[in-house]
């Protein structure tokens, strides 16, 4: 008899244990997805680094990409050449959508100050963004193309566009069109 409560005691145990294990292994499995979730990952000259969630709930931070003429030893100096500043931006999921709608306010007053510029006309608005098998077709109005005088325009702007949809994990390649349009855009005017 006390073989057999001795037996079912070491099975309540174990059961016991086992349940609380896999109980405490599910709290922690959430929290660090819960983590990953307030995570969004930024491309940094070249590395990926994680930025989590701001300090304020449901905000998130987003790259952007601009020229800088003091990181790049001047405006011309590189067309391709552009470098991140971050956005505080209301947490959502179409994260790449609201990473080119912060792209198109241009500099802020105080990254001006800290060299930044773009390439980008004002009024550039979003027609259709779609990413899909690792490409991100991404349709402008006509406003993209205004004021490019030159091919190291149109590169830069190329670029910081590229570059800011690029932060994300599942865009690898950028292809970019206007009005549906993807030959003879972002050409110099004669």
């Amino acid at each position: 008899n006390k073989k057999n409560v001795f037996i079912i005691a070491i099975i309540v145990f174990v059961v016991f244990g086992v349940s609380v294990y896999w109980q405490r292994r599910g709290t922690d499995e959430a929290e660090v997805n819960k983590e990953v979730d307030k995570a969004d990952l930024v491309e940094t000259s070249g590395a990926i680094s994680r930025n989590l969630l701001s300090a304020e709930e449901g905000t998130m931070l987003l790259a952007v990409y601009f020229g800088n003429e003091k990181f790049s030893g001047g405006a011309a100096a590189d067309c391709k050449k552009v470098f991140v500043a971050e956005r505080k931006v209301p947490k959502t999921t179409t994260v790449a959508r609201a990473a080119l709608t912060e792209l198109f306010k241009g500099p802020t007053e105080i990254e001006k100050e800290e060299g930044y510029f773009t390439a980008i006309a004002p009024g550039v608005e979003i027609k259709g963004l779609i990413i899909e098998n690792g490409i991100a077709r991404a349709d402008f109005n006509e406003a993209l193309e205004a004021g490019v005088d030159s091919a190291c325009k149109s590169l830069a702007i190329r670029e910081q566009i590229a570059r800011t949809l690029k932060q994300f994990p599942t865009v690898k390649d950028v292809l970019i069109s206007i009005n549906g349009k993807t030959e003879g855009i972002l050409q110099p005017a004669n």
